[in-house]
């Protein structure tokens, strides 16, 4: 039951689509048409946004850039519907709608075959088809700034079926029950890809809630009645994992919790919290648990699992905001705490995220935090 007077959740979180004043629209003016809707990324380097140089373009031309795309297939878990289902591209570097170029499932698989270590990006709710392009391309340029020696990387784009639906409520509720089908649908995926393949995570919002679904998954925990019966790798290495504004109970990644296996499965967990995004401050409110957000303060009582878990708080920077636009220009610690994981091989585990000589001085008032048990 929502209190009276209070602003609902999903009333808090911005509208994907409306970017006529955020900080996206004046960075990708390319984006932009004359009804004002976002269709796609320039390929060209972005302005506003962080390490907009010449070395990120050239990056661009070796990195491979996918979109793999759920939509069609809704909640379907299953195989053979992924095989058939799944909407692939590639960024073929051109500007606007012509920057992709259609792949089948069985073309993508022939790529993915090859272990080249991949970043997996999870957009959150309301996102349209078009926008998770250019929602996906700005994070990607967001790690461009990763070691000169890192060499090239392979980044993929989920889109899941998140586009708005009627009723504020009803379309937060109706998507955070979805992602419990989508989190299987990315573990099958990830199973595809070769064990040896060096592998990153990167959820936002309630892609947070998608990608410690499926690592709880890959790990050999249930959601419900769903699990991963057949398996091309039974065994795979720990990946490196980060979620900005997780909208997700803060309780359930914890040792027993609902994804409570998914740190089995995270060599590192770097979570970017803010506890003045709307989006955490009401997420109670639409909750039946009425639990509070992993992306609010991160969370305690993770026992073993402790020392892989990293919070860094950037409440200070990017305040009252939600879209991920915002925390990616708002904060360059944020950036800098997701080139992190566009680093392979993973660091050692006891070496800080950040070097404090870095940090502005109002960048030195956000503190980063190992997580206690």
């Amino acid at each position: 039951m929502l209190r009276r007077g209070v602003l609902p959740f999903a009333m808090a979180m911005p509208l994907a689509c409306a970017a006529g004043n955020s900080a996206f629209a004046m960075n990708h003016p390319d984006a932009l048409k004359q009804g004002g809707g976002i269709i796609a990324a320039s390929a060209s380097p972005t302005r506003g946004f962080p390490n907009a140089s010449l070395r990120r373009q050239q990056e661009e031309d070796q990195d491979q850039i996918f979109l793999i795309n759920t939509r069609a297939i809704g909640t379907r878990c299953e195989g053979d519907a992924m095989c058939s289902g799944l909407v692939c591209e590639t960024h073929a570097g051109l500007g606007g709608p012509y920057g992709w170029e259609s792949l089948s499932w069985e073309q993508l698989s022939a790529e993915l075959a090859k272990p080249t270590p991949t970043i997996i990006y999870i957009h959150g709710n309301r996102v349209d088809c078009g926008y998770s392009k250019s929602h996906g391309l700005a994070m990607y340029r967001s790690l461009a700034n990763r070691r000169q020696d890192d060499g090239p990387i392979r980044f993929i784009i989920w889109s899941w079926p998140s586009s708005q639906i009627r009723g504020q409520v009803r379309d937060y509720q109706v998507k955070a029950a979805r992602t419990k089908q989508v989190g299987w649908q990315l573990a099958w995926a990830i199973d595809q890809l070769p064990a040896e393949t060096p592998l990153a995570v990167i959820g936002y919002s309630y892609g947070a809630r998608v990608a410690t679904g499926a690592l709880h998954l890959l790990a050999g925990g249930r959601l419900g009645s769903l699990e991963l019966n057949e398996r091309l790798h039974p065994e795979r290495p720990p990946v490196r994992a980060a979620l900005v504004a997780a909208a997700l109970d803060a309780n359930w990644i914890r040792p027993g919790g609902y994804h409570g296996r998914a740190l089995e499965q995270i060599d590192e967990l770097l979570l970017v919290n803010n506890h003045l995004d709307p989006a955490m401050r009401f997420y109670h409110l639409a909750m039946e648990s009425g639990a509070r957000p992993l992306g609010f303060g991160g969370t305690g009582g993770l026992g073993q699992f402790a020392t892989r878990v990293r919070s860094v708080d950037v409440t200070n920077s990017v305040g009252r905001h939600h879209a991920i636009e915002e925390y990616l220009s708002s904060s360059s610690r944020v950036t800098r705490v997701l080139e992190q994981v566009a680093q392979f091989p993973p660091q050692h585990p006891q070496e800080p995220v950040l070097a404090d000589a870095e940090m502005s001085d109002a960048e030195a008032s956000e503190t980063e935090v190992a997580l206690a048990p």
